[in-house]
């Protein structure tokens, strides 16, 4: 089973149903603005209808109890650096939880390597139910019973879903814990809860891209069902097929109400192309494949005009490392799922994490939100104003 490693590469051109993308570079970035910057490892954004924006800080782990990486040969050590922030419609920001336990990479005495905060585990995404409650989804890079080698006041911290209030933080469900007992996809016992957004039925659809499944978890927290679990599937790469895990990340809602599309980020070795969009039917638990030929898609948006915005968390496989940039990308899809256009080399947007829609219609990314400390940012990006270099294909 395969843990989420972000990154990504360019979705070359494609294909969808006879249709063939745009791929172009912005020749004018008039339409690009930095929201926030400096922030600790930004994950997924909420939108109220009001404009406020809330994002989800991963943080960059800390001094405490370090362990392996699952797969990678350096250590990850344990903070509370995690956070959400919150930018009102009048541009004012504020921290609106703070102390949430992360895990990331602590750097090494002479610098090589990884920056400090690289890999961050913890505050993956938010939302803001009906009482007004700030609910995080708080990820994990390891198997979930290994969570006991954290201060045992911290077991639920990692692998869970936390609604916190001014009455403090409630722990609505124990997903880690619900891997460990019945490991739903059987192929291994892992979490990372990722993705989260509103179910239409009242509740929360959560996306766990290490036990690659959807969970629908009660606004209570009594109850915790798995709507879908997602296969392995075949992706064609230059050298043959290969057969890849599925990653579920980014979840959005369907505008029809019926279904959800998630983001299938892909397993490694990370090919381009192999990324796809998949509906899910609320009801039934159905998946079906809406849109393909992807890279690395983290994350899914519903436009207020019936599109989909698809972020890219890189524009180039993630491996072999450091052989690529590090520039993510943002695919538009049509209401049936085909890819109208890809956009790339848009200024400040590497290591995309998240990406959300204002009442509007401009996007709102988070950037190096797998960067290190303090290296991340959220970007407004407003499509309509930006040019595009048609000369410059990608």
């Amino acid at each position: 089973m395969s843990r989420f490693r972000p990154a990504t590469s360019p979705a070359a051109l494609i294909a969808a149903a006879g249709f063939l993308s745009s791929q172009v570079a912005a020749a004018d970035q008039s339409g690009v603005r930095v929201l926030a910057e400096g922030l600790n490892a930004p994950r997924g954004i909420h939108v109220t209808d009001a404009g406020d924006i809330y994002v989800a800080l991963a943080g960059s782990g800390g001094p405490g109890t370090a362990v392996d990486h699952p797969a990678a040969p350096f250590k990850i050590g344990y903070g509370r650096s995690g956070g959400v922030m919150r930018i009102d419609s009048d541009g004012n920001s504020d921290a609106v939880v703070a102390n949430i336990a992360s895990l990331a990479f602590q750097g090494v005495p002479d610098g090589k390597g990884p920056p400090k905060g690289f890999e961050a585990h913890g505050a993956h995404d938010v939302v803001l139910d009906e009482q007004s409650r700030i609910v995080v989804t708080n990820g994990f890079a390891l198997p979930p019973e290994t969570r006991g080698e954290f201060d045992s006041t911290e077991v639920h911290a990692f692998g869970s879903v936390v609604a916190h209030s001014d009455t403090g933080a409630e722990l609505l469900v124990d997903i880690g814990d619900y891997e460990h007992e019945h490991d739903p996809d059987r192929r291994g016992r892992a979490t990372n809860p990722f993705s989260i957004a509103l179910h239409p039925k009242g509740g929360y659809l959560v996306t766990d891209a290490a036990a690659n499944a959807l969970f629908h978890v009660a606004a209570d927290g009594g109850a915790l069902e798995v709507i879908a679990t997602f296969d392995r599937y075949d992706a064609d790469t230059p050298e043959g097929p290969l057969n890849i895990d599925a990653v579920p990340i980014g979840v959005a809602l369907h505008p029809d109400g019926e279904n959800v599309l998630v983001a299938e980020f892909g397993g490694a070795p990370f090919p381009e192309g192999s990324s796809r969009i998949v509906k899910v039917n609320l009801r039934t638990g159905a998946v079906s494949v809406f849109a393909q030929g992807l890279t690395q898609a983290i994350d899914i948006a519903t436009l207020p005009d019936g599109r989909f915005a698809v972020l890219q968390y890189m524009n180039k496989s993630m491996l072999p490392s450091g052989k690529h940039p590090p520039d993510a990308g943002i695919a538009i899809l049509s209401s049936d799922g085909d890819i109208a256009q890809e956009l790339h080399q848009i200024d400040g947007l590497k290591m995309a994490t998240g990406i959300a829609a204002s009442p509007e219609g401009k996007l709102l990314v988070s950037s190096m939100g797998n960067g290190g400390e303090n290296k991340g940012a959220l970007i407004e990006i407003d499509v309509d104003k930006i040019v595009f270099d048609q000369s410059s294909r990608i």
